[in-house]
């Protein structure tokens, strides 16, 4: 995980960041970069994930 970003305030927390992994398209291996964008609510004293998007380019 590189180039992470947190914001938020007590009970939010919208965090940014990216993935290198290792992948396999098309039978051929292939090196990946993913954007991402996570959000997190607390609720209960207890963080739970409110969404997800991964901005990886289609292959």
């Amino acid at each position: 995980m590189s180039d992470i970003i947190a914001t938020g305030n007590a009970d939010v927390m919208v965090i940014r960041y990216r993935i290198d992994s290792d992948q396999t398209v098309d039978g051929k291996a292939a090196k990946g970069n993913s954007p991402r964008l996570s959000v997190f609510r607390k609720e209960d004293g207890r963080w739970l994930l409110s969404a997800h998007a991964n901005f990886a380019p289609l292959t």
